[in-house]
């Protein structure tokens, strides 16, 4: 079951971009792989018991490896006066809009006039502050209809379940968000990803497979966040028209900070939005709110309000995140200037970190409103974290299972907050860590990680190196099975 990011970018046959027989499993097999048994009492407490479950052990296992480090575990940290005083790369603030006394001011006034929330399901009734936060998305970002949700997770997920299901296919790129591959899984649908931001493989499978399907649904992001690249989208456009396909766009992270005005990927490559069937955008980003929407025709937006589960069974955006989102759109159409200065911010970063050879990933597209830089392990990356926090500055490490072991980096969000001193300190601090003594960081730490991993895999090393493996109760089959199946 490829039910992760991670997972997707390492299916079989990916790299080929020869993948064809991925199916969207719905059965409780692909969850609980594990031997026949003749008993209840035979059941084991991995089944059961939430602290047994494999994934949970591996996750504890990973916290215990940050500790033997001497390393503070780097998330879900409890922010204090102290944590605001330092350059923070972790806020997906683009635009500063967050922060800003108009924006707050307006969200107050939201509250004040609609008291704290709904209060019941949109479908039995909308405030109008939120039609008209409907009506000026759909004006700044040139749509016919529009549709909000309580979140951006949950924007994709319902989406991508009502509009497809068992009988179609849905092409996804291989490093979609989880959102995303959610509500893939949720569908019914096939599920086959191409190689990321490979459009010639994903016309083969277009070309191989549109006619067997009743609906072909291409997912794809307008930035991605884990990598800071940008899709081919007029190639999107030409393949989904050839095809006859459906194209949704997950415009998170591009949205506000793309293109000479904001609107998007699609200003930024000059193509008629209208082009895309489905964009998704979040109020979390550089609308400084919380929330989702949807972009489409009126046809789309009309079904989702009465089909979509996420939006008919849930309480509707809250009047304080509705009022927020409206007061950061106005601030956008009446001036560009945030979103110049965000990009000229992000521009100046790539470059400091080209010319100072920080390894930034080398799909990253300058101008993004993210930076990636390559450290390589899990513990590499952590310590890398810990040194630019003692130097006032806020980066947390991205590591395995959300990417790839050994491709693990430290993610910057840029902002237009962010002032070039800032910058130019940050990259100082990076070389000063990345040059002289990070060598032998990454060295100890790859040994450690790797007897850690052999552990785990029931072998261990004579004072010769010779790799030998241990006796185990459980058989090779479950261990297998479990592992592949856990969920990340």
């Amino acid at each position: 079951m490829y039910d992760t990011p991670f997972k997707l970018a390492n299916a079989p046959g990916l790299a080929s971009g020869e993948l064809t027989s991925v199916q969207n499993e719905n059965d409780t097999s692909s969850h609980c792989a594990i031997p026949s048994v003749h008993s209840i009492d035979e059941i084991d407490a991995s089944c059961f018991e939430i602290e047994h479950f494999p994934e949970v052990q591996r996750l504890f296992q990973q916290m215990h490896e940050f500790e033997q480090e001497g390393l503070i575990v780097p998330f879900l940290e409890t922010l204090t006066p102290e944590k605001r005083q330092m350059v923070n790369f972790n806020t997906y603030n683009y635009l500063g809009n967050a922060s800003d006394a108009v924006v707050a001011a307006a969200s107050k006034a939201g509250i004040d006039k609609y008291g704290t929330t709904m209060s019941s399901s949109p479908i039995v009734g909308q405030t109008q502050l939120n039609v008209d936060l409907e009506n000026a998305l759909c004006a700044f970002f040139h749509a016919e209809a529009c549709i909000l949700f309580v979140g951006g997770w949950v924007s994709n997920v319902t989406t991508i379940d009502t509009i497809v299901s068992k009988g179609d296919l849905i092409l996804c790129d291989a490093l979609n968000h989880d959102s995303c591959v959610s509500g893939q899984r949720l569908s019914g649908a096939t599920i086959l990803p191409f190689p990321h931001n490979d459009t010639k493989a994903l016309e083969r499978m277009l070309a191989s497979l549109r006619t067997t399907y009743r609906r072909v649904l291409i997912v794809v992001e307008g930035v991605y966040s884990m990598d800071g690249d940008i899709p081919d989208i007029p190639e999107l456009i030409r393949l989904k028209k050839k095809y006859k396909a459906i194209l949704f766009l997950d415009e998170a992270h591009s949205f506000g900070t793309m293109g000479s005005t904001g609107r998007g990927i699609c200003e930024h490559f000059h193509v008629n939005p209208h082009d895309i069937d489905i964009r998704m955008g979040t109020l979390s980003k550089a609308l400084g709110s919380v929330g989702g929407f949807i972009l489409g025709s009126k046809a789309l937006v009309q079904y989702l309000k009465h089909c979509a589960g996420g939006f008919v069974f849930s309480v509707g955006l809250a009047p304080a995140c509705g009022a927020a989102a409206l007061a950061s759109l106005k601030l956008m159409t009446q001036s560009a200037s945030r979103t110049v200065t965000l990009q000229e911010r992000s521009g100046l970063f790539y470059d400091l970190c080209q010319e100072h050879k920080v390894p930034i990933r080398k799909s990253t597209y300058r101008g993004a409103p993210v930076v990636v830089v390559m450290i390589g392990s899990t513990i590499a990356t952590a310590q890398a974290s810990e040194y630019l926090a003692s130097r006032k500055i806020n980066v947390k490490p991205i590591v395995y299972p959300a990417v790839e072991e050994g491709k693990c980096r430290l993610r910057f969000f840029l902002s237009a907050l962010h002032t070039p001193k800032e910058l130019n300190e940050t990259v100082k601090a990076l070389t000063m860590y990345l040059s002289g003594s990070v060598a032998s960081k990454v060295a100890t730490s790859a040994a450690l990680e790797s007897t850690v991993e052999m552990k785990r895999n029931g072998l261990k090393t004579t004072s010769d190196g010779v790799t030998i493996v241990k006796k185990r109760k459980t058989r090779k089959k479950k261990r297998s099975a479990v592992r592949n199946q856990a969920k990340v």
